[in-house]
């Protein structure tokens, strides 16, 4: 029995799946991102070398991905799959901020 004045949500709530939605989509795009950094990684300097010059930019498009993909958790109701896939999505996304990182920085180590 519930409460007066309290309400259950659904498991078919319309917010938590759209919550799961966008994290599903967020986890895909992490990965594109990570795979095209390992490309980035493996090819050689010539290959970096924009992504080196235009660091600050870089930084704030991933920033502003970070910033996104916080935002899709604000509010969000966490039940356990939701909670699930965030915790995934937050470790896919700072693997990926330090393959980032490695990258930027590769040149750097490789000519000290």
């Amino acid at each position: 029995m519930i409460p007066d004045g309290q309400s259950v949500l659904a498991a078919t709530d319309p917010l938590d799946e759209q919550v799961r939605f966008d994290l599903y989509r967020k986890e895909k795009e992490i990965q594109e991102i990570a795979q095209i950094l390992k490309n980035l990684r493996l090819n050689g300097p010539a290959e970096r070398r924009w992504l080196q010059e235009n660091e600050d930019l870089a930084t704030d498009l991933v920033e502003e991905f970070v910033e996104d993909s916080l935002y899709k958790l604000d509010g969000a109701q966490m039940n356990g799959e939701t909670l699930e896939l965030s915790v995934a999505v937050m470790g896919k996304l700072r693997e990926t901020l330090g393959l980032f990182q490695t990258v930027i920085n590769s040149d750097e180590e490789l000519e000290a």
